[in-house]
């Protein structure tokens, strides 16, 4: 019993996993902003730059909302059915790897936000499968507590994803975050990969054992039944009386 409610090491890859990959959207949530401005209204005076970058910030993160939801809700489970759960992080990681790939080289904001789209579908294909994968890996008394671990690497991520790309943002290169964002989802595959295999060599858990009262009162059971077949075996092997002669009983 002690063994089932510990967390296998294999859920550390996911955790591991997890975090990767909201870094990536943390970092997109933090820069892309300032590379809209930026990139598309460098001649625009700043104040008009920055209203107009954030007005088209505004329609992308909408946009990507409702991309979200038509995921999660109509499309997540039949592509799961149709294509099973490894396939469908393949998917997701080529997607979304895709999408980081080709957004700093779009020359329109429209097809800034076309890849943007591409990063949301890979991100909701993935990001949900970790999870489902996350509660094969671990015994069921310990669900709670691996998806709070879960969160918790999640929202650590979300604090350093600002602080690491966007000082690479200010002082590296404008597009390095898009390329480091490809490249941690390619990571983050790997080790959801890793994590499914792994679930193979999970040992089948056995049944757990009754209580002692329940124990006890089975036993008491099968003792009456017992008991119970002895009468009536008894009651069968006694001669019927009735039909003999009042001579043959005296």
């Amino acid at each position: 019993h002690h063994r089932g409610r510990s967390i296998p090491w294999s859920a550390g890859l996911c955790f591991a996993a997890s975090s990767l990959l909201v870094l990536g959207f943390a970092a997109l949530e933090s820069i892309v902003s300032y590379y809209l401005m930026d990139t598309f209204f460098p001649l625009e005076p700043a104040k008009d730059a920055a209203a107009k970058a954030g007005t088209l910030y505004g329609k992308i993160f909408t946009c990507a909302g409702i991309v979200t939801f038509i995921m999660a809700g109509f499309l997540y489970k039949r592509i799961r059915r149709c294509i099973g759960e490894k396939a469908m992080i393949v998917l997701g990681a080529t997607v979304r790897t895709a999408g980081f790939f080709l957004q700093p080289f779009a020359p329109t904001p429209w097809l800034f936000a076309g890849a943007m789209m591409a990063v949301v579908c890979g991100n909701q294909l993935v990001i949900p499968t970790t999870s489902s994968l996350l509660t094969s890996l671990v015994h069921r008394s310990v669900y709670g507590r691996a998806l709070g671990y879960q969160q918790a690497m999640q929202a650590l991520a979300r604090v350093l994803g600002p602080l690491i790309f966007g000082y690479a943002y200010d002082h590296i290169d404008h597009r390095f975050s898009f390329f480091a964002c490809g490249v941690t989802t390619v990571v983050a595959s790997i080790l959801i990969l890793c994590a499914y295999g792994s679930r193979a060599l999970k040992p089948v858990e056995e049944p757990p054992a009754a209580p002692p009262e329940t124990q006890i009162l089975e036993a008491a059971s099968e003792s009456s039944s017992d008991s119970e077949d002895e009468e009536e075996t008894a009651v069968a092997a006694m001669p019927d009386i009735d039909g003999l002669d009042e001579e043959a009983v005296l």
